[in-house]
């Protein structure tokens, strides 16, 4: 129950990023969900033992705020260059392709914390160990692994600055303004 807090936050947020993807575009609403994203995934960073779980929630509704934040223009720009014949393929790949996507992340982020975990661990000394050693040793694992992905999070947001595709505007609102002024009233009766 206590992970019902990033689907709040996803809930709440994506009817809101369907109408700002209209407004404001693609770019600008990818770039504020990674930042959003990073936001959250970096206060997991400062999680312990005796952390509120009320703060815990918290930082997942923000995580699922992002994650909506990213996942409604990331579709909805690319099914929108895609015409109506090849829609069904494409809604397949993109499926597809998400299904590998979250796969691999799992594996490199799993590959990431076991490592770090690892690290950490080998430096305690067994001889003057206890318990709260290893559990130290596994919370700093955790800590860097969330900094990793949070820094991935921040590369995210800097490459949708960065990266420009032709005039660098957004398709929808591009489509949306020339439908506006190629609609023709109808003849009044």
């Amino acid at each position: 129950l206590v992970t019902l807090a990033q689907v709040f936050g996803m809930m709440i947020t994506m009817p809101i990023a369907s109408s700002l993807y209209t407004r404001i575009g693609a770019r600008p609403m990818l770039a504020i969900g990674f930042v959003v994203l990073a936001a959250g995934i970096f206060g997991f960073a400062t999680l312990e033992m005796g952390t509120s779980l009320w703060w815990y929630r918290g930082l997942l509704f923000v995580v699922g705020v992002g994650m909506a934040l990213t996942s409604v223009p990331s579709q909805a720009a690319t099914m929108e260059t895609i015409t109506f014949e090849d829609t069904a393929a494409a809604s397949s790949l993109i499926s597809t392709m998400r299904q590998f996507a979250s796969a691999a992340g799992v594996a490199v982020i799993s590959t990431i914390l076991i490592g770090r975990i690892n690290a950490q661990t080998a430096l305690v000394d067994l001889a003057t160990a206890t318990p709260d050693s290893f559990l130290h040793a596994a919370f700093t694992g955790y800590h860097h692994t969330f900094i990793i992905s949070g820094c991935m999070a921040v590369l995210g947001a800097f490459l949708v600055v960065m990266f420009r595709k032709g005039s660098g505007k957004n398709l929808s609102t591009e489509m949306i303004r020339k439908d506006a002024k190629t609609e023709q009233p109808e003849p009044a009766l």
